[in-house]
C-alpha cells in the first residue's frame, strides 16, 4: 500500500459525484479554490493533512480509505447498517397503527 495522488484525487471525485456537489459547491465548502479542488481531482497536486481531514469528516469516510482506498471498516459498517435498517423496516411494517 502506497500513496497515489492520482488515485486520492478519483476517490475525492466519485465521492463528491456520489453527494451530487459540484467542484464549486465543495470547494466552498472547504474553503479552497475551485482551481484547487480541480487539480487534487485529477493528481496534479495533493491534499494537505488538513484538507484531507476535512474531506474524511465531509463525506463521513476514514483517512485511510481516501490515502490509500483501504475500505474494510467501512465496508463492514455498511452491511451492519443494511441489516439495521431491514430489521427496522421489518418492524414497522407489523405495526399497525
Amino acid at each position: 500500500m502506497y500513496y497515489d495522488p492520482i488515485q486520492t484525487g478519483i476517490r475525492i471525485r466519485n465521492l463528491r459525484k456520489n453527494a451530487n456537489c459540484t467542484q464549486e459547491q465543495l470547494a466552498e465548502k472547504l474553503n479552497v479554490s475551485c482551481y484547487h479542488l480541480q487539480s487534487i481531482e485529477v493528481g496534479r497536486r495533493s491534499c494537505s493533512v488538513d484538507l484531507l481531514l476535512d474531506l474524511a469528516v465531509f463525506f463521513h469516510v476514514s483517512l485511510d480509505y481516501l490515502v490509500i482506498g483501504y475500505s474494510e471498516n467501512m465496508v463492514t459498517i455498511r452491511a451492519e447498517l443494511k441489516k439495521a435498517i431491514l430489521y427496522l423496516e421489518e418492524i414497522e411494517s407489523t405495526i399497525r397503527y
